[in-house]
């Protein structure tokens, strides 16, 4: 685990700093970087052997954009995701997100999850989302007048 110096990206709403580590680097054969992310639990693993990539690709797509900093390389191979299933049966499986980055930094025709959240910081406007356990009246100072939450 490296520790990256922070890194500000610049957006059309302002700048967003981001800290943190980056986990494991990895030479593939072709000579290109990747990172790869081990995952433990139960469900780690799919019944397919496969490792669980579901709900990982923004942080490892965070963790792409730190190395590349702190390496100054870009990192052109996959994410991995190394799944140990520490429940029932023990596996052991890996899994490949492609492209992890897009989805934080944007493309052509659509903007990224960050500057998304540059703007959403600087306009103050932050979509409903009843699903949070923060919509909830402890946490929440509109909760009793929102029309979003059921």
């Amino acid at each position: 685990e490296v520790q990256c110096d922070a890194l500000d990206i610049e957006t059309e709403h302002g700048v967003v700093t981001i800290t943190g580590t980056t986990d494991r680097v990895r030479f593939d054969a072709d000579g290109s970087l990747g990172i790869s992310d081990i995952k433990t639990g139960s469900q780690a693993v799919g019944t397919d052997g496969r490792a669980a990539t579901k709900g990982h690709h923004l942080q490892m797509g965070i963790y792409q954009i730190m190395a590349e900093q702190a390496l100054q390389r870009p990192m052109t191979a996959p994410a991995e995701v190394i799944g140990l299933k520490s429940k029932g049966r023990p596996a052991i499986g890996t899994g490949v997100i492609e492209d992890a980055k897009t989805a934080l930094i944007g493309d052509e025709g659509h903007p990224g999850l960050i500057e998304i959240a540059a703007q959403m910081l600087a306009t103050g406007l932050f979509p409903p989302n009843p699903k949070s356990l923060l919509c909830s009246p402890k946490y929440c100072p509109a909760f009793t007048t929102c029309p979003y939450h059921a």
